[in-house]
């Protein structure tokens, strides 16, 4: 997942970023990021969704390949962040 081609992000009045999901499956789906904590050998986090398309009878939750999907958006965020923190925008050097 690649941000502003896959997802896109989008501030809100509150502390934290809706995600707008712009391909796949999920697509024009918006929620958020909420608590992600860091295990031995896990990353775990929560997404509450704020809009979506899927019907009234989808429940993310139960959803395995919705949980995939926040996952590799999660993943390119955080990989994202620590490009930036190094000093290079995604693995380029200047």
């Amino acid at each position: 997942m690649r941000e502003n081609e896959d997802y896109e992000l989008t501030p809100t009045e509150n502390d934290y970023w809706n995600i707008r999901i712009l391909t796949g499956d999920y697509i024009e789906t918006v929620f958020n990021f909420g608590t992600i904590t860091v295990g031995e050998e896990s990353l775990n986090y929560s997404a509450t969704v704020r809009e979506h398309q899927q019907g009234d009878s989808w429940v993310a939750d139960e959803d395995l390949e919705w949980h995939n999907t926040t996952g590799a958006i999660l993943y390119d965020i955080l990989e994202r962040s620590l490009d930036k923190d190094e000093g290079t925008d995604n693995g380029a050097t200047g």
